[in-house]
C-alpha cells in the first residue's frame, strides 16, 4: 500500500504536480498522453489486449446505498437494483 507519493519536481502547482503523476514524466508538460495510454500502444496487438473494468458500476452503487443510507442488500436487489441479485455490494467506500 502507497500511503503518499512525491516527485523530483517541487517548483510547481497542484495541476503540475498531477500531471506528473499521471503521465509519468520528470516534469509538466513532456508529453501529451498518460503512462497507461502509452503502455497500451507498446504491448502487442491480438489475444490479451483488452482491458476493461473488473467491478460492475452497479455493485459500487449498491455497495454505497447500503453504506450510506443503511439500505440491506436485499432490498437494494429486489426494489433498487432490479436483477443485480448475483451482484455482491462493493462496500467500504463511503467515509
Amino acid at each position: 500500500m502507497v500511503h503518499a507519493a512525491a516527485t523530483g519536481c517541487r517548483e510547481r502547482s497542484y495541476f503540475d504536480g498531477q500531471d506528473v503523476l499521471e503521465s509519468s514524466q520528470p516534469g509538466p508538460g513532456h508529453t501529451a498522453s498518460g503512462w497507461l495510454n502509452r503502455l497500451v500502444a507498446a504491448l502487442p496487438a491480438g489475444e490479451g489486449r483488452d482491458l476493461a473494468p473488473t467491478t460492475d458500476v452497479r455493485a459500487v452503487a449498491k455497495g454505497l446505498a447500503a453504506d450510506l443510507f443503511g439500505l440491506s442488500p436485499a432490498v437494494l436487489a429486489r426494489s433498487v437494483f432490479p436483477g443485480t441479485e448475483l451482484l455482491r455490494p462493493v462496500g467500504g467506500l463511503a467515509v
